[in-house]
């Protein structure tokens, strides 16, 4: 398939917003309003990366805010992903 072909490199876009695991809620709408993309990369302290976070979790959780404005979002939120490299095929 055309797909094996081409590398994760080539698709690789590396100048994203990241979120860390224990961003607020707050840190989280600022950082998803700031890009286009329709995920978050969520990354634990080392840089790993935990998982992605999707606007409609983000826009679950600001529906549902009141008392989460303080609360550590991002990790509990997160999907876990495997992580792809960029030398590896689509």
């Amino acid at each position: 398939a055309v797909m094996d072909r081409v590398l994760v490199a080539a698709a690789l876009e590396r100048d994203v917003p990241v979120v860390r695991a224990g961003a607020t809620l707050a840190e989280v709408h600022r950082a998803s309003a700031a890009t286009p993309h329709v995920v978050l990369p969520v990354v634990e302290e080392d840089g790993a990366l935990a998982g992605l976070l999707g606007h409609h979790a983000v826009r679950e959780a600001l529906v549902a805010r009141g008392a989460l404005d303080a609360i550590v979002l991002a990790e509990g939120r997160a999907e876990p992903v495997e992580p792809l490299a960029p030398a590896m095929s689509l």
